[in-house]
């Protein structure tokens, strides 16, 4: 692992680090060098390797709140830094805008610092030094969100003062006190009623160098043109310019869309009822109760059969009745009977019908008579005397 802070306090410095330090830092704050392109500072310096200068490149994850941020190559503070190894950081859970920085230790030789706030000194007398890199987000269990702060190559702020000194022209907050002399050059600082830029004297007037702001718009507006459902619009008054989407597709499209699709069908009506959005679909099929009443009406009780239709349990109840009049009975095959069966005769005797091995017995319980016997070949015999109370 190698660190390097040149110039660096406590030891004898370096005069080509020393000499690159003021040659490539010379920016205000500081800035960090691409790892694409070391300088030539950590490529003649033997212990860089700069294979290794990642540009602080980061590495997170969204179950850890453990950051990575690799090596790197950058100037704080007038000051080379340069490390070739990884560097860890543990962020605090659940907290947003965690900053990490970079900058050295001003009272220790080749002390880089790569950390948090808590990293540095930050008392007056004894501040360390340091730019940023990252800003950090986190919940419970790792990384959210991630900043890029880093100032990735020479950056510098140039004032109106730079400007005119590195074009060597005099500045005058208007041009009424400009020398009126052809060819005269000034820069105008935009203190007064003219506008900031550099002005030139044209025999009558100093005239703005470069397209006016009008001219600038102008230009602007005639190069941005409409496309597919897109329209332009240019305020020339209001210096403006309006671009609209004329296909925009709204909820209401959608909806237009939906009830125009919809189709009825057989017993299907619908209704698109549009002032409140709504899309009706009835039916005009007979429901569960209706068919129930159809049904129910149809079947009616005929001879010894009792229907009834419980319109209320929506039940429908086909019986036999307690007593029926047998008037005929005919036999055309041999009859088994399993059990005794009873029945009422006209007279309100109990007739019984029971198989006594040799065919069926017909006997009247009441009177305890026998009436008639059918044998197993369909024959009928007649016991006793045929009366009204005897007739099934």
């Amino acid at each position: 692992m190698t660190e390097k802070a040149n110039p660096s306090p406590s030891r004898p410095a370096d005069a080509f680090a020393t000499a690159g330090a003021i040659a490539y830092g010379g920016s205000i704050d500081g800035f960090i060098i691409d790892g694409a392109s070391p300088t030539a500072i950590s490529q003649q310096d033997a212990e860089i390797n700069e294979d290794n200068l990642d540009t602080f490149s980061q590495s997170i994850s969204s179950s850890s709140l453990t950051i990575s941020i690799s090596g790197g190559e950058g100037f704080v503070f007038g000051a080379w830094l340069a490390i070739d190894t990884q560097t860890t950081i543990t962020l605090d859970a659940s907290t947003s805008g965690q900053t990490v920085f970079l900058g050295w230790n001003k009272n220790s030789s080749n002390d880089v610092i790569i950390g948090l706030d808590d990293a540095f000194s930050t008392v007056p007398t004894d501040t360390d030094q340091r730019i940023p890199l990252y800003e950090f987000d986190t919940d419970a269990s790792g990384v959210t969100a991630v900043r890029d702060e880093r100032q990735v190559g020479k950056a510098e702020t140039l004032t109106k003062i730079s400007i005119a000194e590195n074009l060597g022209v005099p500045i005058y907050s208007d041009s009424t006190n400009a020398p009126s002399e052809m060819g005269s050059t000034i820069l105008i600082d935009g203190s007064s009623g003219e506008t900031f830029g550099l002005y030139s004297y044209n025999g009558s007037a100093y005239q703005k160098v470069g397209n006016s702001d009008e001219e600038i718009e102008s230009l602007i507006a005639s190069i941005i043109a409409g496309g597919n459902e897109i329209d332009v619009e240019y305020n020339d008054l209001q210096d403006s310019i309006v671009i609209n989407n004329t296909g925009a597709y709204f909820d209401q499209d959608a909806r237009d869309a939906v009830a125009t699709a919809l189709t009825e069908g057989e017993n299907i009506s619908i209704t698109y009822d549009e002032p409140n959005n709504d899309i009706i679909i009835t039916t005009d099929a007979l429901n569960q109760e209706q068919a129930e009443d159809v049904v129910g009406s149809l079947i009616v009780g005929g001879e010894n059969v009792d229907v009834d239709y419980d319109d209320t349990t929506g039940t429908l109840l086909i019986a036999l009745p307690d007593t029926f009049e047998l008037t005929e009975l005919l036999v055309t095959e041999n009859i088994e009977i399993q059990s005794t069966q009873a029945f009422s005769s006209e007279s309100g005797d109990n007739i019984q019908m029971e198989n006594d091995g040799s065919g069926l017995l017909y006997t009247n319980t009441t009177t305890d008579t026998e009436l008639s016997r059918i044998d197993e070949t369909g024959n009928m015999s007649i016991a006793g005397e045929l009366t009204e109370g005897n007739v099934l």
